[in-house]
């Protein structure tokens, strides 16, 4: 389901917003993370950008596999989300294009981000591999991924490196929470990427 306005915001099945009312102006991309208790994944980012004078798309992950099974009425799968969002950089023409995401948001935001060949990525405490359910906090939802789903972006490093990504990845996390500190330093001295270790939040 795409919305070309607000006034759905709150529909818990609403899996995107996409607004693209200017020409020649930059594209900003921002992927949800993890939803909390009470309600579906957030639209990251959706408040304190809905103003800003840009293109705008926010995605969020409904059944939260980290877009494995892609985004509701739009995708299947992490490839098939990429080829959507391409089609719409070269119909509109756009040159500029910024992904952000945070944790699992963050995690597709970089795969995206490569896939497309953005300018660059903001990614707050992403997760970088998903293969080894011991660094990653809902390892119930980990397992059912290894089950369901094929192993082709488990692992960021190796599709970043098949890409030759030309997009500069910055990863921001707190270096005293370890597990996001063990994937931000997975990618750790791999080019176009860049390590914002912060002492807290």
């Amino acid at each position: 389901m795409t919305a070309e306005s607000h006034r759905n915001i709150n529909d818990p099945n609403l899996s995107s917003i996409i607004e693209l009312p200017y020409k020649d102006s930059p594209l900003l991309i921002a992927l949800g993370g993890v939803a909390g208790r009470r309600g579906p994944p957030p639209f990251e980012l959706f408040n304190i950008t809905k103003n800003l004078k840009a293109n705008k798309i926010y995605l969020r992950d409904l059944e939260q596999v980290w877009y494995q099974s892609g985004v509701f009425g739009i995708s299947t799968n992490i490839d098939e989300t990429a080829s959507f969002l391409r089609k719409i950089i070269d119909e509109k023409g756009i040159n500029k294009v910024a992904v952000f995401g945070n944790s699992m948001g963050g995690y597709a935001a970089i795969i995206i981000g490569v896939l497309i060949e953005a300018g660059c990525v903001h990614a707050f405490s992403p997760q970088t591999f998903i293969h080894n359910p011991r660094y990653i906090r809902n390892k119930d939802k980990i397992r059912y991924l290894h089950n369901k789903f094929s192993d082709k972006y488990f692992d960021l490093k190796p599709v970043i490196k098949s890409h030759r990504s030309i997009c500069d990845i910055n990863i921001y996390y707190d270096k005293n929470e370890k597990i996001d500190e063990t994937h931000a330093r997975h990618l750790m001295n791999m080019k176009n990427i860049t390590l914002h270790p912060y002492d807290e939040g």
